[in-house]
């Protein structure tokens, strides 16, 4: 992010929002004996993604940043079939149109962070570099995932 953006503190402080929601759920851990061998475990293709939030009025919402895993950098050492999770959409028309029969009414959650609920499996390792940028207090130069990332297969 460029020195003069106008946007830096706002990006910034997401950022730091969002390093504190991804400690807060045990994403990460340092380990103490890393392997030797990690080259194929390990993540060098993370980073930020920074994105501007608007209202449906196109007034300015909120600044986000997510750390995001790149997914297509890395070879899935434990399942190489990784598809997408998706509703059909004769699915959602079906749960419609008994919403209307009964006149139930519906609500939508958005859950934050919802990617970092899912757990890594204690029998597969995956390390990750921290992203650049930032420095050994924000987080450790290598940490073990414990729980999912934006864009990770497993997620």
């Amino acid at each position: 992010m460029a020195d003069d953006n106008p946007d830096k503190q706002g990006f910034r402080l997401a950022q730091t929002a969002e390093l504190a929601s991804i400690v807060a759920m045990g994403t990460w851990s340092q380990d103490e004996d890393i392997p030797d061998n990690i080259s194929n475990k390990l993540i060098g293709s993370c980073k930020f993604v920074y994105t501007k939030k608007y209202h449906p009025d196109g007034t300015f919402d909120k600044y986000k940043a997510r750390l995001v895993f790149r997914g297509d950098r890395w070879y899935d050492l434990y399942n190489n079939k990784t598809y997408a999770g998706t509703v059909m959409s004769d699915s959602v028309r079906w749960l419609l149109a008994i919403a209307a029969a009964e006149d139930l009414e519906l609500q939508s959650a958005d859950v934050s962070s919802a990617f970092l609920y899912g757990a890594i499996p204690d029998d597969q390792f995956i390390y990750m570099r921290r992203p650049k940028g930032l420095n050994d207090s924000h987080m450790p130069p290598i940490v073990r995932l414990r729980k999912s990332l934006y864009g990770l297969p497993m997620a």
